[in-house]
């Protein structure tokens, strides 16, 4: 209570009045706070390593997109493209970790309603992780909040400019808009079949990936 806090700053003080031991207890109020200073850099360090790492496996999963090689048939083509999509879908969801990851699947069990609020939860407590809001989008879609849900998209677009469910999903909500020149000039954003132009798109995206692994590494840099 407040009393026993006034009590221990009043204890504390009174062994603080002479000269040596003010410089010791100022000493120890300054080692306190120069080890929260560190810690919050270790944190950050910690949260940068990470995001780095993720962003390093997420450009890899990126270029799988590419698709079969020259030679290959277009069904072997096809089952190398949907195991890329599959596996940076799994990634996207996982990258807050495994108990963000089964808090973001078991809200396929709930109502509207109430994974709406849950999502809401998650993107307010990992403003970064763009799967949340792709999903919040699908929901506001559904519910007929159109308008809401491509705002929800382009933001999850700002973080990820290759995440082709969202990019989709902005061409829908245009379409159901009636906004159809917004609809094709998203749908020629979007990730093409197989052939040529579906290399130049992923080597467009591997380069924005590029870009911010720069950043990530300098961020990295320092902050040591």
């Amino acid at each position: 209570n407040g009393y026993a806090v006034r009590k221990h700053e009043w204890l504390r003080l009174r062994g603080c009045r002479t000269p040596a031991s003010l410089r010791a207890c100022a000493s120890d109020e300054q080692g306190t706070d120069a080890s929260g200073i560190y810690a919050s850099l270790q944190q950050r360090r910690s949260q940068l390593a990470s995001r780095r790492d993720s962003a390093v496996q997420e450009r890899t999963l990126v270029a799988a997109l590419v698709g079969g090689s020259e030679g290959e048939t277009p069904l072997n083509a096809e089952d190398r493209t949907l195991m890329a999509t599959r596996a940076l879908r799994h990634h996207w969801s996982g990258e807050e970790g495994e108990a963000a990851r089964e808090a973001l699947e078991l809200l396929a069990y709930q109502e509207d309603g109430e994974a709406i609020r849950a999502l809401e939860e998650l993107i307010e407590q990992y403003p970064d992780w763009a799967e949340p809001v792709n999903q919040l989008a699908t929901l506001r879609y559904r519910e007929g909040d159109v308008a809401e849900s491509v705002k929800l998209y382009l933001r999850v677009m700002h973080l990820k400019p290759w995440h082709f469910g969202a990019i989709h999903g902005i061409q829908m909500s245009h379409v159901e808009l009636g906004n159809m020149e917004d609809a094709e000039r998203w749908g020629a954003k979007a990730m093409p079949r197989q052939g040529h132009e579906r290399g130049e798109w992923v080597d467009r995206m591997l380069q924005v990936l590029d870009d911010k692994l720069a950043i990530l590494e300098e961020l990295g840099t320092t902050s040591r």
